[in-house]
């Protein structure tokens, strides 16, 4: 089953790249991240890869983030995430280093509605500026489902006053047998691409009992601010 999964994963993955069209150069930046939930497991290392595809002409497109993260406790991991963009048609270069920590404040397991805050530093790696990004995450479970909001407040590195203002929402079904049907929705209201909202379907599938999962979204813009059809390929492998 997760292998026909695959299969159609990367088969919609093809088609998407082949697909998509250009949006103009003036699109804003405004593109789709990564939806945080509360999981640490206590001494569970996990490593989170994302490729991010945008089809414009904006040269400031396609992102990679590579995120390491370690489970000290029930309640908090700590983490180190490398951001890359795409610059003036270059190739991928390495714009951020963050580093992180999470903090669950009360546990979906054991409330209904589980709380917690991700603070992170974010130095600029060519200037060496600093700047921060902070998640605060709610999650619902609720026998098969999985229900996550982000609200997110950032500054710009060297620029603690350009404050940006970002939200996020998912929410994942499990159809069983490793695999994950899902919806996620996000935007900006202030800051870089305020004015630009998203969203669309995500499939997860999971290759093994102890292997990576394999995730596969693809989103539309809601608003004219959004930077176009975005495809977000993703692996997350946790030991």
């Amino acid at each position: 089953m997760a292998s026909r999964c695959a299969g159609a994963a990367w088969a919609l993955l093809a088609l998407a790249l082949a697909t998509l069209p250009a949006r103009p150069a003036h699109a804003e930046n405004g593109q789709v991240d990564q939806v945080e939930r509360l999981d640490a497991e206590p001494g569970e290392t996990e490593v989170e890869t994302q490729l991010i595809l945008v089809r414009r002409a904006d040269p400031h497109g396609d992102l990679f983030k590579t995120t390491f993260e370690h489970a000290v406790s029930e309640r908090m991991q700590l983490g180190i995430e490398f951001g890359s963009q795409r610059v003036h048609g270059t190739g991928l270069e390495l714009t951020t280093i963050g580093l992180q920590a999470t903090w669950t404040l009360l546990d979906p397991e054991e409330v209904p509605v589980g709380l917690g805050i991700q603070p992170s530093l974010e130095i600029d790696s060519t200037s060496g500026a600093l700047g921060s990004e902070t998640f605060f995450i709610a999650e619902v479970r609720e026998g098969p489902f999985d229900i996550a909001a982000n609200a997110i407040l950032s500054t710009e590195p060297g620029a603690w006053d350009d404050v940006g203002l970002f939200w996020a929402l998912r929410a994942d079904r499990d159809l069983g047998g490793r695999v994950l049907l899902g919806l996620e929705a996000g935007g900006s209201f202030i800051g870089e691409g305020a004015g630009s909202h998203f969203a669309g379907p995500v499939l997860v599938v999971g290759l093994g009992k102890d292997g990576p999962a394999l995730e596969l979204g693809l989103f539309a813009p809601l608003t004219d601010r959004a930077p176009g059809f975005q495809l977000r390929f993703e692996t997350d492998w946790e030991f």
